[in-house]
């Protein structure tokens, strides 16, 4: 599979921040998370925001395309609820009668208008040569519905997802979390963390102190198994194994990235030089220095914490 042209790409990729790969923001309100993805010089950025007011704020560039357009489960004209506050806007009515019952302004949710608005699918946009690897969604209540409008992408190419999923049905009809995880677990998707868990107090509570009660939100981080890579190898271009280990070191999971490597390295031979290649530049990420040493103070708190409770059992009441 591995040929000397892909050999000498490789070569000129002096880092893994040379890696090139795609992603996809659908719902881009405010951009990207440069602090994630800044750093890739050879990223390409094609993201979806339908609500006007947030699409005027975002600007193309040679790599950052920005379209207002919105991702559906299906091709067709349907309409965007624009609410009063832009980040609750959805092509999902607001489910008011869970809204009133928490400590959320109502007036936020108001329907301003209902935009008739083009969407597409994601399988249809990459029949137009369009080959991503990471996909970032955050469309309120509709993620499920691109998902599964995107399932030849998910079996190809992409290798991690990154989705808002909800505990509570903040819109009609949507679908929850648990909805979500089995459809990502049965196309070969590990659930790999909750990123920016958001929590809501009820509204009899108000602004109480304390933990708020409701865990409203989250953002489900998914990546391809190891053997669902090595299965996919077999039928796409090795440059999708280049891709994996670039979003890997992004999210801070080069251990994923090393397992993946030896996975592969063991059921497809012939990528042994790209492997080696993976390998090299992943243990140079600075992450591996401040990894020893907070492996090490971990061990030392671990040996204090147990000192203090021997001391608290020998001694004599």
């Amino acid at each position: 599979m591995s040929d000397s042209g892909s050999d000498q790409n490789l070569g000129s990729l002096g880092s893994l921040v040379d890696y090139p790969f795609t992603l996809i923001d659908v719902g881009a309100q405010g951009g990207i998370n440069r602090r994630r993805w800044g750093k890739f010089r050879n990223l390409t950025v094609i993201g979806f925001e339908p609500d006007e007011r947030e699409f005027t704020k975002l600007k193309n560039t040679e790599r950052h395309r920005w379209l207002q357009v919105a991702l559906y489960g299906s091709e067709g004209v349907f309409d965007l609820n624009v609410t009063r506050h832009s980040s609750n806007t959805s092509l999902l009515e607001p489910n008011l009668e869970l809204i009133q019952t928490l400590n959320v302004p109502l007036s936020d949710f108001d329907i301003l208008r209902k935009v008739p608005l083009r969407c597409r699918t994601l399988d249809g946009l990459c029949q137009e040569n369009l080959v991503p690897h990471v996909i970032k969604l955050d469309t309120q209540g509709t993620e499920i519905d691109i998902l599964r409008g995107g399932g030849r992408c998910l079996r190809r190419s992409i290798f991690a997802v990154e989705a808002e999923v909800e505990f509570l049905p903040f819109y009609k009809n949507q679908a929850l979390f648990t909805d979500v995880h089995n459809f990502m677990s049965g196309l070969g998707f590990q659930l790999m963390d909750y990123l920016n868990p958001v929590r809501i107090r009820g509204r009899e509570y108000g602004s109480g102190r304390g933990t708020p009660s409701h865990l409203l939100s989250a953002d489900a981080l998914y990546f391809k198994s190891p053997t669902r890579v090595v299965e996919d190898l077999r039928t796409t271009d090795p440059s999708c194994l280049t891709a994996a280990v670039a979003i890997c070191a992004a999210y801070d999971y080069d251990d994923y990235a090393q397992e993946i490597c030896h996975r592969v390295r063991q059921m497809v031979p012939d990528l042994g030089p790209q492997i080696a290649h993976h390998l090299r530049h992943l243990k140079r990420l600075p992450i591996h220095k401040w990894r020893r040493v907070r492996d090490f103070l971990t061990r030392f708190k671990i040996l204090r914490s147990i000192g203090k409770r021997a001391k608290w059992y020998l001694t004599p009441v």
